[in-house]
């Protein structure tokens, strides 16, 4: 879904940090939440890019603690939690 190395995403928190903005920033261009994220203000947009950013970090980390050391397909890993984040995303979103 980016540029960042996924090998490099496993092994660093701050190429985690910068995976999950730009994921972060994708997901909420893509085309079922763009009208909705293009209709707030510049402020609520950036609290929901933080919130959806913070949220796709928070959950790679704790794949990856899960992993405890074992061998992990760390693309496999990036897209369950972007799947998780979407469906968190459209059950805030549905609510509002």
């Amino acid at each position: 879904m980016t540029g960042t190395s996924y090998d490099r995403i496993a092994q660093s928190l701050d190429d985690s940090q910068l995976w999950s903005e730009t994921a972060a920033d994708q997901l909420l261009n893509q085309a079922e939440y763009r009208k909705v994220y293009k209709g707030m203000s510049a402020r609520e947009q950036k609290r929901w890019r933080h919130k959806v950013s913070t949220r796709l970090w928070r959950l790679f980390k704790q794949e990856v603690a899960l992993s405890d050391g074992a061998a992990f397909n760390v693309p496999e890993v990036c897209e369950a939690v972007i799947a998780d984040v979407k469906l968190w995303l459209d059950a805030e979103w549905k609510a509002r």
